[in-house]
């Protein structure tokens, strides 16, 4: 017997047996009126103990009843560091799709967790990273702006994806708060991927002119001074492979 069957024999699980087992087709057939009469039952299906279970619950209230999530946030926030990524995914994706007045009321409970949608930044699926940088967008700006440290910091050590997804917040973010960042973001602009380069230059284009000239000037200097060990570097290798004397000190 699987974890999910051995859930569906609890007492409770019996009784939303039908919720938990009927096609997905089939349960999005029903009236919203009936479905909303089950909203606290599928609601609690956020917690279940098996994965395929909680992605239904929430497109099954994504679907049927838009809404009942923003008036839950509690059990969403509770998923977003769920074992299974597309729960995650619809965690955030609920969260992120918040109108502006809803995020107000519950921006005290939001702010306790912020923290924690800035690691989903990080995360391994790109759906995840998505509509975490999604749900931050959604945030009072000062809220974001406290972890601007944290970002920067995680740049130097991220995937290609995660970095794209950490400069895209920072751009968001005020220029003299951003300012202490930017060191860390002009080293992006020399990273291999070509996604992360655009987006160092986007976050590094929402500085202040004062400071973007400081980094310009960063930018020029290890622009010459890479193009300088290059040429140094190929010294080196012509004078190895020409057999020229002390060659073989060269470090190249």
């Amino acid at each position: 017997m699987t974890a999910c069957q051995s859930a569906c024999m609890s007492e409770e699980g019996r009784n939303l047996q039908g919720f938990a087992t009927l096609p997905r087709l089939v349960l999005l057939k029903l009236p919203a009126d009936e479905a909303s009469g089950h909203a606290e039952a599928i609601v609690r299906r956020l917690d279940d103990p098996c994965s395929l279970v909680r992605r239904a619950a929430f497109d099954a209230i994504a679907r049927l009843l838009p809404g009942v999530l923003w008036q839950r946030v509690q059990p969403v926030i509770r998923r977003l560091e769920d074992v299974d990524d597309q729960v995650r995914q619809h965690a955030l994706e609920a969260l992120g799709s918040m109108p502006a007045e809803v995020v107000v009321r519950h921006v005290h409970l939001l702010a306790q967790y912020v923290g924690l949608f800035v690691q989903r930044l990080s995360d391994d699926h790109g759906h995840v990273r998505f509509f975490a940088q999604r749900t931050l967008g959604k945030l009072p700006k000062q809220l974001v702006a406290a972890h601007a440290g944290e970002m920067a910091s995680a740049l130097e050590t991220a995937s290609a994806g995660a970095r794209i997804a950490m400069l895209s917040v920072l751009t968001t973010i005020a220029a003299e708060t951003l300012s202490p960042c930017a060191e860390r973001m002009i080293r992006q602009l020399s990273h291999p991927a070509w996604g992360v380069r655009l987006a160092a230059v986007r976050a590094l284009g929402s500085l202040a002119p004062t400071e973007l000239k400081v980094c310009a000037a960063c930018v020029l200097v290890c622009a010459i001074a890479a193009s300088f060990m290059a040429d140094i570097r190929m010294h080196a290798t012509f004078r190895f492979v020409s057999g020229s004397p002390g060659s073989e000190r060269v470090l190249v």
